[in-house]
């Protein structure tokens, strides 16, 4: 239904989930997109922490720590006021890996896993979150970097 009203009102989405959860949400707003065709369709995304280093394992043992102090902070109010956690947001960072919220890896590794979801998840955009927790600003330039010399070159190219 919220797809629906924003595609009828013509508003950018950005989704946090699975990608076949996103993938009915966009496909919804697109069926209800179609019936105005005069203008350009807004923007259709979704939110993924990146973090990217130099292996798997290096950028792992960087984003953990770093996602376990952002989930903390980031569902404070809910523990505190006894409100809901927001839905389709992993509570732990194995959680975040095994739902792809959490793009973790090498550059090629993450790049793969990158174009899997943009099109498992039908999105025309990804909202990356490089700075979380207490991840080092160090760690986090290293991820713009590698975004800048090896994500965004590929993600130019087709995606087929």
């Amino acid at each position: 239904e919220t797809a629906r009203w924003a595609a009828e009102n013509s508003i950018n989405i950005a989704c946090v989930g699975i990608g076949t959860t996103i993938r009915a949400i966009t496909d919804v707003y697109r069926a209800h997109w179609k019936t105005r065709p005069t203008q350009v369709m807004p923007l259709l995304g979704m939110v993924r922490i990146v973090v990217i280093a130099g292996s798997d394992a290096q950028a792992r043992a960087l984003a953990a720590p770093a996602y376990a102090r952002w989930i903390e902070t980031f569902t404070f109010l809910s523990r505190t006021r006894d409100l809901p956690v927001p839905p389709n947001l992993p509570t732990s960072f194995e959680q975040g890996l095994d739902d792809g919220f959490c793009l973790v890896g090498s550059p090629s590794t993450v790049l793969e896993a990158l174009k899997r979801q943009v099109a498992e998840a039908g999105v025309t955009y990804v909202m990356s979150q490089i700075a979380f927790g207490d991840l080092s600003l160090a760690a986090s330039l290293q991820t713009i970097s590698f975004m800048r010399s090896t994500i965004v070159p590929a993600l130019r190219r087709p995606l087929g």
